[in-house]
């Protein structure tokens, strides 16, 4: 899946982030990103990039097939680059947006264990 971020009109990031799902249990794995940041339409870094295999990192759940309310769990494991965690807040959440309704949707709380680390 690729998103882009703009900022002032002008494009400020780009992610490619590659994702599985299990057939048997629903559960969506993420197995990292490539990132692109831009200052002034030229490439100025790579920031938070991060693959699978590479430096330790391994395959983060990004959406559980079967969410309980209080689970938590890693989305992203690459260490000293991504650590992303989320504990599930509501498994029947209404979302009004733009382009409609929606019901039974996942809300999750999310935070970084790199900045975690940080503090100390």
């Amino acid at each position: 899946m690729e998103e882009k971020e703009w900022k002032n009109d002008e494009l400020y990031e780009v992610a490619r982030n590659f994702f599985t799902i299990n057939k048997e249990t629903g559960d969506v794995f993420y197995f990292g990103e490539e990132v692109v940041f831009y200052k002034d339409g030229k490439v100025v870094s790579h920031k938070g990039a991060w693959l699978v295999g590479e430096n330790d990192a391994t395959a983060g759940l990004i959406i559980p097939g079967k969410p309980k309310l209080g689970m938590k769990y890693y989305q992203e494991i690459s260490p000293n680059k991504a650590m992303d965690r989320a504990e599930v807040i509501d498994t029947d959440h209404t979302l009004k947006t733009p382009a409609g309704t929606f019901s039974q949707c996942l809300k999750t709380k999310e935070c970084s264990a790199l900045k975690l680390y940080e503090k100390e």
